[in-house]
């Protein structure tokens, strides 16, 4: 394999012998040349006078091309440089400046046609000079080996050298074991979900990749969870100090899962990261094929395995998988889940809401986090991800956005004022937000949205108005629950003030 971890090297064996050393080697061997290829270089020889003869002739056209080009650009140059086209002759007149345009227009609109025509015949000139250059340059390197095809470089064979000791003659069998970087797998998952449920099904895939430079032929794979690349040094906590707190809006999007696993392939360990890639086939199902039983997936040939430290997934089928850094996607496990739905929306920052997936018992799943496809009554509708490491014994999955629950959030100038005292100034500030459900059924809904916060204590923000909402003073979040009928339009409004010393300049929003 290309460089493998040289720590990571381990060998074993079955017989009447004794390991007593295992090493790394990289051997370069001279490449083999045929013995009679003189009538090769004869042909290649004589291949190369007949480029050689075509480079001169078409140099021959470049330079006709080129001549053209510098006489019509010299002619261009004259008409426009001339005394009467730029009307400082003293016998001018209007007449004459007419049918001197008319003149300059026809010959310069003749002048850029043919340049035009020039310059695309020297690059199609060009491009023909490039490949005869190359063909004699390939022809003199055949010549220069003496007609050999190759170039006689060094081959670079990588070796694992494993010393064993015997004191007689015996049969034995010797394996060896090592971790390489070039190869991995990301999951990647399935969410279906359908209308008036109260289930989600769940599939876990294995995108699998491998560039070993070895193809893994007959290979049994082992899927880990876990990563030999990563820090195994516990942390130290360092003192804790206080510090003020700045209120900034970020947003961010996550592109890229951020766990990937191990594959244990054969004899073989390996890491990375990848993407993904998902291919659609819409073509009808033959009559006849419908008789069949349907085929089944990697999972049933799966068999999870946990350890202290990780979960293993075993596949007891053999794998021809080449080393090609291509996506070789496995089923790995699939499951109904129990679900409970609801909507979410943040109107400061998106007018749509989010359906959420609520899924309780799925610990014993041991998933990582990864994307995840989402499908809607059979229907695609995007992607998310789906953070299995979060906290908590309920697991809560983004759906996607509804467009038939429409939220706005606006600032009730009416009741929002400014009030300036001696020394300080109150700043009332009230917001309206609006919901619709346009669905012809019922739904549940969380709606957030948030006051700010102070870091200085000369400065005090109070909610006096939280419309039914529950605040958490510690983020400044402010969480409604409503039930929303079909059609049915609801208002909340929340009002908070920010009082500050009038010396001081704050932006309030």
């Amino acid at each position: 394999a290309a460089n493998p971890d040289l720590n990571s090297l381990q060998a074993s064996g079955k017989g009447s012998f004794s390991i007593l050393d295992i090493q790394y080697n990289t051997k370069y061997i001279e490449s083999e040349v045929p013995v009679n290829l003189a009538p090769k270089l004869t042909i290649y020889k004589n291949q190369l006078e007949v480029v050689n003869d075509s480079i001169l002739e078409i140099s021959f056209q470049l330079s006709e091309v080129s001549s053209k080009t510098a006489t019509l650009n010299l002619e261009k140059n004259v008409l426009l440089n001339n005394r009467l086209m730029k009307g400082e002759t003293k016998k001018d007149s209007l007449n004459l400046l007419k049918e001197s345009l008319v003149y300059l227009r026809e010959k310069l609109f003749n002048i850029d046609a043919e340049l035009l025509k020039l310059n695309r015949q020297e690059s199609k000139i060009n491009k023909i000079t490039n490949r005869l250059n190359k063909r004699a340059n390939d022809l003199q390197l055949l010549i220069d080996n003496g007609g050999a095809v190759t170039n006689n470089a060094p081959k670079q064979i990588n070796q694992i050298i494993v010393t064993a000791w015997c004191d007689m003659p015996c049969q034995a069998t010797i394996s060896v074991n090592y971790f390489v970087y070039s190869a991995g797998w990301l999951p990647r998952y399935e969410l279906r979900a359908t209308n008036n449920s109260n289930s989600l099904a769940l599939k876990q895939y294995a995108e699998l990749y491998q560039n070993t430079g070895i193809d893994w032929n007959d290979a049994n794979i082992t899927l880990s969870t876990g990563n030999p690349n990563t820090n195994n040094t516990m942390p130290i906590l360092s003192p804790y100090w206080l510090a003020y707190l700045q209120i900034k809006n970020k947003y961010a999007e996550i592109t890229k899962a951020t766990k990937v696993g191990t594959i244990i392939a054969g004899s073989t360990n390996t890491t990375d990261d990848a993407g993904l890639t998902q291919v659609y086939d819409s073509r009808k199902i033959p009559a006849e094929a419908e008789k069949l039983s349907e085929a089944k997936y990697t999972e049933a040939y799966v068999q999870m395995n946990q350890n202290i430290l990780r979960t293993e997934y075993v596949i007891s089928m053999k794998y021809q998988i080449p080393s090609d850094n291509k996506k070789h996607i496995l089923l790995v496990q699939s499951h109904a889940l129990d679900a409970s739905f609801d909507f979410s929306a943040v109107p400061k920052l998106d007018r749509n809401a989010f359906l959420l997936a609520h899924v309780t018992g799925w610990e014993d799943l041991n998933l990582l986090d990864g994307k995840a496809l989402l499908y809607l009554d059979e229907s695609y509708i995007g992607q998310t991800i789906l953070q299995a490491s979060s906290e908590g014994d309920t697991l809560s999955m983004n759906m996607g956005r509804d467009q038939a629950l429409t939220v706005e959030r606006k600032l009730l100038k009416d009741k929002s004022k400014e009030k300036l005292l001696s020394t300080e100034k109150i700043i009332t500030k009230s917001y309206q937000i609006t919901v619709r459900n346009t669905k012809g059924i019922a739904i549940n809904m969380n709606l957030y949205d948030q006051i700010p916060l102070s870091s200085d204590v000369n400065s005090k923000v109070v909610l006096t108005d939280a419309g039914n909402g529950n605040l958490e003073e510690s983020t400044g979040q402010i969480t409604w629950k409503i039930n929303l009928k079909p059609k049915e339009t609801k208002k909340i409004t929340f009002t908070y003030t920010v009082t500050y010393p009038t010396n001081r300049s704050l932006i309030v929003q």
